[in-house]
């Protein structure tokens, strides 16, 4: 990290001296751009970012060969920076199994649920997605142990910041295929659990259900977790469920989603 901050400090100062000496209006335009093309922006969105800033500056005929450089070096040691951010960027989510359930008759549960409202409408069923199930665990676990559900993920972000969620589903690798203008959707219920049995996969289900109750119970009205329910475009779902300990807050998360790649 020191190295970084060292190179990252080198960098910037070899910009300011070639600023004075030269195309000073371009390189502080171009220092401004950057700045604000990557403002409160994901790790992961800021190094693509910094790697066509790369390819941008290496063509441009204004800029001389030192100037160059130096912006080169500048963007490089800000990749390996956000690059530590993003490898890192799942490292204080521990996943911790839900314990004494018996998870694939969960899944199957859930996923009735949703497929016989799908029926009653002439829906084509949801199948079922480990990696959509994985992306839900993640979430499930941050909320667990935050006490809370958002589905914002940086401060800046508004109620649902579509662009934003799907930045983390490419963080962990998920792209979905071009269909539509809605690829993904994320359905957050909270209730109390507390199991304390030796096989708690009923209490489970009861908790779910209440969950789904609630979905349904914006049917009328249509809104979000209903329509994320009974979507045409979307064909694919995946659960994520985790429990706060300290107050058997019982979260679960659903990932919707259009074909993965």
């Amino acid at each position: 990290m020191k190295k970084t901050i060292l190179i990252l400090s080198l960098s910037i100062g070899l910009l300011r001296s070639y600023s004075y000496a030269q195309n000073t209006t371009l390189i502080n335009t171009i220092i401004q751009d950057i700045k604000t093309t990557n403002q409160n922006k994901p790790a992961s969105t800021q190094i693509t970012n910094y790697k066509n800033y790369i390819t941008k500056i290496t063509k441009n005929k204004s800029l001389d060969t030192k100037t160059k450089n130096a912006f080169i070096k500048f963007l490089n040691a800000k990749i390996d920076e956000q690059s530590k951010n993003t490898s890192s960027i799942w490292q204080n989510t521990t996943i911790v199994p839900l314990k004494n359930i018996n998870m694939e008759t969960l899944r199957t549960f859930r996923l009735t649920k949703h497929n016989t409202e799908r029926n009653t409408l002439g829906l084509n069923n949801y199948t079922y997605d480990i990696d959509l199930e994985k992306t839900a665990t993640v979430r499930a676990n941050y909320l667990a142990q935050i006490g809370s559900s958002t589905h914002k993920r940086i401060a800046s972000d508004w109620y649902y910041n579509y662009d934003s969620i799907k930045q983390r589903f490419a963080d962990q690798w998920v792209e979905f295929t071009e269909v539509g203008d809605t690829l993904f959707s994320e359905n957050i219920g909270r209730r109390i659990l507390n199991c304390k049995k030796s096989e708690c996969t009923q209490d489970t289900s009861n908790a779910m259900q209440k969950v789904f109750d609630f979905f349904m119970s914006e049917k009328k009205a249509k809104w979000p977790h209903y329509k994320a329910v009974i979507s045409n475009t979307f064909t694919k779902m995946g659960m994520g469920m985790a429990i706060d300990p300290k107050t058997n807050k019982y979260f679960l998360v659903t990932h919707y989603s259009v074909d993965l790649k």
